[in-house]
């Protein structure tokens, strides 16, 4: 593909036939110490490794644990050498910033790409470069986190412990399927006007006090993520992005291909297997045994779907997150996260390819500036954290385009999302304050897109028993279940799953970033499933919030359900110098 930019893989450089030498060898555990020693340019004993093994074997003696690493590390080495196999080139597909684009490689591939991480194969070196085309090189700076496992090996058993017990799974049972990277980026920008105007009706949530977000399918699951993704996991980090790619090790492939997230992209993931249970937070993680993935197809495709997208950190800025700029930043951000990907990027076939795909770019939809504000795709696309460990990148957010405002739909045209996307429909509609006539349902705000419910029907799902819908008393079980009559929402693709983003380090406000992302979910006509850390009153909050804007409350009287763009309004209107900002913007709503 034209422009396209290439990682180059250990099997690509100079070096490879050392790494060769040396991986063709039956390879003692003091001779692999020395070989990481040597590429990690250090004199650590990695005794975190020594831990992980203890974790995961529960072996008394020293001799136990060398004979097991002895058995696990000649098949880690078996796997690394198959990467001609799935690599012929010696290099790989890369997602960089600004263009949005998909790779789909063979879960096979990822266990080879990640047992070069174990091994610290990756020359740190390639992180500063990147290859357009072939002979010619250009400088990228710091655009690609680090990939490498040592740091986590020396000091990190927790972390070491859930990168090990995944190579023994695998050891036992291959991995089957794929996993799908795509990385989302807004083409045009969409201001605060297009915000305000929107006529998207808010759509209904469910609340969970201790339900976790990956514990809900099926859904698309929130990774509160760091701009440079996978945030601090290599470096000890143990919160909410770092755990889920310690228990589901396959997304640390992403920390080799994807670059730093700009202000208006997102890092969508089909197919990471979950491989462990943990417990703690923090500095208290723990692995806590085996998990085993009920959520797959018939094939053993894995059909998690989850979604990285980095909140404003607070602590890095001299801003508010109350400026109407920083409150547009988030909407958007969390915007292009829960957009439903498109038919040909979504849910791919269970047969694995010998090499890697690079799938056709994706299309991502627009905010117009017309008065029903719907949604449009433009014919083709341009080129294009909540992390609470220690930061180690200070870089400031990167400044979105002034976009081009796109053609709109006539009003009262929809697609009927379940149908062929090309084919329009007239929407009902309802009278505005103004008179005039705009959608009642969301997906009127679809326009012409190729975007569809991206979920089957055997993907549909209930909640679990431990949520709450709505204002209901969020200490009864009033869960759906795949055989309740009444669905949890009107939305036409899988729910997000989601909680407190960017509100631990990052220090954003738990009650404006709820609504920037119950905004953004409903402007694409998502429901979402809400998980308040067993914070009971700011559940009963939100609850009643929630029940005041879609009409479930008498405090609705005969008014019409409430749209995103009133809502929006009202949260532009709130700022920090408003009497009621200690009191709480959902008081003053």
């Amino acid at each position: 593909m034209e422009g396209q930019r290439w990682i180059v893989l250990p099997h690509g450089t100079s070096k490879w036939e050392e790494y060769k030498e040396f991986l063709e060898k039956r390879v003692s555990v003091k001779h692999f110490i020395k070989f990481l020693q040597m590429q990690t340019d250090s004199h650590s004993d990695f005794t975190a490794l020594t831990d992980a093994v203890v974790n995961i074997t529960g072996a008394r003696t020293l001799q136990h644990c060398i004979q097991w690493f002895g058995e696990l590390l000649p098949f880690i080495q078996k796997q690394i050498l198959r990467l001609p196999e799935f690599f012929p080139d010696g290099r790989m597909p890369a997602l960089w910033p600004g263009i949005e684009d998909t790779v789909t490689l063979p879960r096979e591939a990822v266990l080879c790409l990640l047992g070069c991480c174990f091994f610290c194969l990756f020359d740190e070196s390639y992180r500063t470069q990147r290859q357009d085309a072939p002979g010619k090189k250009e400088s990228s700076g710091d655009t690609m986190p680090y990939c490498n496992w040592g740091r986590m090996m020396k000091w990190h058993s927790a972390h070491a412990t859930f990168g090990l017990y995944y190579f023994d799974r695998c050891r036992k049972e291959m991995p089957t399927g794929e996993l799908v990277i795509t990385r989302r980026v807004l083409q045009q920008i969409p201001k605060k006007t297009d915000w305000t105007t929107l006529h998207a009706e808010l759509l209904p949530v469910q609340f969970s006090l201790t339900t976790l977000i990956e514990d809900v399918q099926p859904s698309l699951h929130a990774d509160f993520a760091n701009a440079y993704i996978g945030g601090g996991v290599l470096n000890g980090g143990a919160v909410q992005e770092e755990i889920r790619f310690c228990i589901n090790p396959e997304l640390f492939v992403t920390m080799i291909l994807v670059g730093k997230m700009k202000d208006e992209e997102a890092v969508h993931i089909f197919g990471a297997e979950r491989f462990s249970d943990y417990r703690g937070y923090g500095g208290s993680l723990q692995w806590d045994g085996p998990h085993q993935d009920a959520h797959k197809d018939s094939d053993g495709q894995p059909l998690t779907e989850i979604v990285a997208y980095d909140a404003i950190s607070l602590w890095r800025s001299s801003g508010s997150e109350w400026d109407t700029e920083a409150k547009l930043r988030e909407l958007n951000k969390a915007l292009i996260a829960f957009i439903p990907l498109t038919k040909k990027s979504k849910l791919p076939t269970s047969t694995t390819s010998s090499t890697p795909k690079q799938t056709q770019p994706t299309t991502t939809p627009t905010l117009n500036e017309t008065k029903a504000a719907t949604w449009n795709q433009p014919d083709s696309i341009t080129q294009g954290d909540d992390w609470e460990g220690s930061e180690p990148w200070d870089k400031a957010q990167s400044n979105p385009p002034e976009p081009a405002a796109p053609p709109a739909l006539p009003a009262g045209q929809t697609i009927n999302s379940d149908d062929d996307p090309t084919e329009l429909t007239t929407a009902p509609t309802r009278e505005t304050d103004g008179g005039s006539s705009t959608s009642e349902k969301t997906e009127d705000l679809l326009g012409d897109l190729e975007i569809t419910g991206s979920t089957t029907q055997t993907q549909q799902s209930a909640y679990d028993t431990s949520t709450a819908q709505h204002g209901a008393d969020t200490r009864e079980d009033t869960s759906k279940t795949a055989s309740d009559d009444t669905p949890v929402s009107t939305s036409t693709d899988i729910p997000v799953s989601t909680g407190h983003w960017g509100c631990g380090v990052f220090g954003g406000s738990k009650e404006l970033k709820f609504l920037i992302q119950w905004m953004s979910a409903s402007a694409v006509n998502r429901g979402m499933h809400y998980n308040t850390q067993n914070e009971g009153a700011l559940t009963t909050t939100f609850s009643h919030v929630v029940d005041c804007c879609t009409g479930k409350l008498e405090c609705a009287g005969e008014q019409p359900p409430v749209t995103v763009g009133e809502l929006c309004r009202l949260v532009m209107k709130f700022d920090s110098t408003h009497n009621y900002r200690h009191s709480g913007i959902c008081q003053w709503l």
